[in-house]
């Protein structure tokens, strides 16, 4: 390799990891309820959730403001997205949580599962990203798909 090439292929390479880097959906960013598009039962909520999210770590927290005035924040919840288990004993059972993105990096699933006399209960919550990286759609259900709530967010 003659040494003109070289600053060409420092280019490429840096082109390169740039792709690689933004190919990983960001979701960080203060979000806010859009209620025309979000199911009825959080019409009586102002909700805003901020999510934190680095490579390794992507963290929930969430706002309620009730009509009346009264506030509620609820206690920030942080994620391993890398697809393994992780279980905790507690109250009686075992508490089973995983997060896994999807290959395009759009898209983290997350896992909750309780187990109490043989029984798994819980909850299964997929965070999507619009194409344009504006609109968070959230979509929660029992662990069998059951009962699905729709949350709509707008970034702000």
């Amino acid at each position: 390799m003659k040494s003109s090439d070289k600053p060409a292929l420092m280019i490429c390479v840096l082109l390169l990891n740039t792709f690689v880097l933004s190919a990983q959906s960001d979701f960080s960013g203060t979000w806010i309820l859009d209620h025309s598009k979000s199911d009825a039962a959080f019409r009586d909520y102002e909700v805003t959730c901020i999510i934190t999210q680095t490579a390794q770590i992507f963290t929930v927290e969430q706002t309620l403001l009730m009509k009346n005035g009264e506030k509620s924040v609820m206690p920030a919840v942080s994620y391993t997205p890398d697809g393994k288990d992780v279980i905790k004993e507690e109250q009686g059972g075992k508490n089973k949580l995983s997060a896994k993105w999807s290959n395009e990096k759009k898209t983290l699933t997350i896992k909750f599962a309780k187990t109490m006399d043989g029984n798994d209960y819980g909850t299964l919550t997929v965070y999507k990203l619009s194409d344009n990286g504006r609109i968070l759609t959230v979509n929660s259900s029992d662990l069998t798909g059951e009962s699905p709530m729709i949350q709509v967010y707008n970034k702000k």
